[in-house]
């Protein structure tokens, strides 16, 4: 976990900026993780195509995550955001 930190945050958060398709996304994380896990990277990981029916994937960001009555771990997430950490 420690060896993929490095590569793995400013890749997502670039994504993140880009608000580049969190699928495209996990397929690029996946792609740094395998040959660090030791694994072949399977071909059939591709990311799924926007369109079709599919819908965008809830963010953390999203505006009803921190409306009332939040879970515990969200209204933690919430109040350190707030917070600007």
């Amino acid at each position: 976990m420690h060896r993929l930190y490095e590569p793995v945050c400013p890749m997502v958060e670039e994504a993140t900026r880009a608000e580049e398709d969190p699928a495209v996304t996990f397929v690029r994380v996946r792609k740094l993780a395998e040959p660090i896990a030791g694994l072949a990277r399977c071909e059939s990981h591709r990311p799924t195509p926007r369109g079709g029916g599919r819908r965008p994937t809830p963010r953390l960001t999203e505006p009803w995550f921190c409306e009332p009555s939040p879970p515990r771990a969200s209204s933690v997430l919430c109040s350190r955001r707030q917070q600007g950490l």
